[in-house]
């Protein structure tokens, strides 16, 4: 699609994979501009775009620096693709349009009301579709009003990517595991565990107008996930259940407005088939390329709304999969009625990385053939691949520790250093000392 004049989105989170998605999707359309931000210095993106550093969206410099590199990148929609940063945003949307920079979000509030996990279940209740029953623990105390005949889950109340989540089986509470996310994440809840392993996992994602009006729709389940309970989908495949939208469409009965994207998850019981909510998600999901894939375009969407620009409810190809591999490199696939498939593929991240040596800040630009660079000097030596990273550590940081971070972030197979080839797990072992000694 051709834009009627140029846009320049700054998309959050590129280091992740929503981030990474919206970036990808948005790219695709010609007068759209992508300028990417991270929290982290070691995130990459494996697409020449023009990327910044940004403080943490705790931090008490977080909305003056994201506003500051909007206007002076001169944005017209900021699209932000984590829980942190939507809602720490969501206070500050006034001044955002006031610059003329499009920020579309819900009210605090209404984020709150389903993002919190103790508030969706009971806003499920009230809708009355399936819910679990969940208890507050605030401190050990509070274990005593769990009932030790069945499994438990406990997680944070507000947290993403299946972060702070602990399986408990029956009669085996884990006390210490559960004191040690009190101090992290201040409190927890508790709920009845819901079997079921690979394909359990449902979203129902939707797009809402300025208007509140539902525009986008579009499910899949997971085929294949980060972890046995479930947590961020590494396949999926596009489907379409009645039943699923049903729940969908009370429980967002019950939200006052909302505006732009959401994704609800479900995990089906295994034994009842029963579907009960799980999690929210305010933003582009992880694997959101399956339903640009399959002919529901949500970021495109999302520049379209705040633009002022027409777009129509779109039909989607049902039994897509996508399957996205450990370097985020994925692939979807399309199989037709008459026997014919057709793929769409899409690279991952850099799988060597240069190492440079000290510096005293990072600066990420980016370079012809999709390279992707860290540094605060000159370009690398000649004759690297093209699917290289170039790494300067920072100062007053162990370099093993820097290096092995960024060898993580991007599953790299080689690290080479000006003197040679690094072993990997001498590194991890160098690394794994430096990082334990600041503990």
């Amino acid at each position: 699609m051709r834009l009627p004049k140029k846009c320049r989105v700054l998309v959050t989170a590129i280091g992740a994979p929503p981030g990474r998605n919206a970036v990808r999707a948005l790219l695709k359309h010609e007068n759209v501009e992508v300028i990417g931000a991270d929290a982290s210095a070691l995130a990459n993106y494996p697409y020449a775009i023009q990327t910044f550093v940004l403080p943490k969206a705790a931090s008490d410099s977080f909305p003056a620096a994201i506003l500051r590199l909007a206007e002076e990148q001169k944005i017209d929609l900021l699209l932000p693709c984590i829980e942190d940063e939507v809602l720490r945003l969501a206070d500050f949307q006034e001044e955002f349009h006031r610059r003329g920079i499009a920020l579309f979000l819900p009210k605090k509030s209404t984020l709150l009301s389903l993002v919190d996990k103790e508030l969706l279940q009971q806003i499920a209740e009230k809708a009355g579709v399936p819910f679990l029953k969940s208890i507050r623990i605030e401190s050990l105390a509070d274990l005593e009003k769990l009932s030790p005949s069945e499994a438990l889950v406990t997680k944070p109340l507000i947290a993403y990517g299946a972060k702070g989540v602990r399986i408990h089986a029956k009669s085996a509470l884990d006390r210490k595991g559960i004191e040690e996310d009190l101090q992290k994440y201040g409190a927890l809840l508790a709920q009845t565990y819901v079997p079921g392993g690979d394909g359990s996992m449902h979203l129902h994602c939707a797009f809402y107008d300025r208007h509140g009006r539902q525009r986008l729709n579009f499910q899949s389940y997971s085929t294949k996930t980060l972890f046995a309970f479930g947590g961020p989908a590494t396949a999926g495949t596009s489907i379409w259940d009645d039943t699923l939208d049903e729940i969908f469409q009370k429980i967002m009965a019950q939200v006052p407005h909302w505006v732009g994207p959401i994704v609800l998850e479900f995990k089906k019981h295994a034994e009842t088939g029963i579907y009960y909510i799980m999690d929210a998600n305010p933003r582009i999901w992880g694997y959101s390329s399956l339903a640009d894939d399959a002919g529901i375009p949500f970021p495109l969407a999302y520049l379209l709304e705040t633009q002022n620009l027409p777009y129509q409810p779109e039909t989607y190809l049902l039994g897509a999969e996508l399957t996205r591999q450990p370097d985020q490199s994925d692939e979807t696939i399309f199989r037709f009625a008459d026997g014919r498939e057709e793929s769409i593929s899409r690279k991952g991240l850099p799988k060597s990385i240069w190492v440079g040596g000290q510096a005293s800040d990072f600066q990420k630009t980016a370079s012809v053939d999709q390279r992707v660079f860290v540094s605060s000097a000159a370009p690398p030596p000649s004759g690297l691949a093209a699917d290289t990273l170039w790494l300067r550590t920072q100062e007053g940081r162990a370099w093993e520790e820097d290096l092995y971070l960024a060898a993580l972030a991007t599953n790299a197979s080689q690290i080479f250093w000006p003197g040679g080839e690094i072993d990997f797990h001498d590194l991890q072992a160098k690394a794994w000392k430096a990082y334990s000694s600041t503990k």
